[in-house]
């Protein structure tokens, strides 16, 4: 009887992990998937003299900061954002024409020198919202899920850490917990020295 109940407690106890685990997956593919869209791209070509440019997103950008287009080395300050449009107007015109799908680099966000202006940020701003709502009923019994972010303190405020916490409604300790650390795609753009 003892092995009978030792068994099926085991079994409970591995459900509870494995969910638990899975919760924290979800989540963490979603906060992924965010981090993964901040991408700047052309959405249509720019003719000569142009100082306004559609992009595919202007999500994180903001008036002031310094942007190059293409393998051009000529950096263009932003005037204005227009998140309706996707569209930013520049400082100066274009000297010559871009074509759709060139790659935008932000120098600004690349030379960061506060949290508050790096990529990690723009995913801190933009986490989704936690699967079901931060709770869920596992194997009859009410958990709760919690996701701590900060941006990392030092420069290049490139990297989001994550710390997550499950635990059953009530109690303060955690039955399971994880750290990690997400770096937006568009981060890898940035030239290094």
């Amino acid at each position: 009887m003892t092995s009978f109940s030792l068994s099926a407690l085991l079994k409970v106890r591995a459900r509870v992990n494995t969910e638990a685990t899975n919760w924290i997956q979800q989540d963490l593919e979603a906060v992924r998937s965010r981090a993964s869209q901040i991408n700047y791209t052309l959405a249509s070509n720019a003719l000569a003299g142009a100082n306004t440019l559609t992009l595919t997103s202007v999500t994180g950008l903001s008036p002031g900061e310094r942007i190059t287009i293409g393998r051009s080395v000529s950096a263009y300050t932003i005037n204005t954002v227009n998140t309706g449009t996707n569209t930013v107007q520049l400082s100066a015109s274009l000297p010559g024409a871009q074509t759709a799908g060139t790659t935008v680099y932000n120098v600004s966000k690349c030379t960061a020198t506060a949290a508050a202006n790096g990529y990690a940020n723009i995913v801190l701003q933009n986490l989704p919202t936690l699967p079901n709502g931060g709770s869920r009923t596992i194997a009859g019994k009410s958990y709760t899920l919690t996701r701590s972010a900060v941006v990392q303190a030092a420069a290049p405020f490139e990297v989001l850490q994550i710390t997550y916490g499950v635990q059953r409604a009530g109690e303060t300790t955690p039955i399971m917990s994880m750290y990690t650390e997400v770096i937006p795609n568009v981060a890898f753009q940035c030239a290094r020295n």
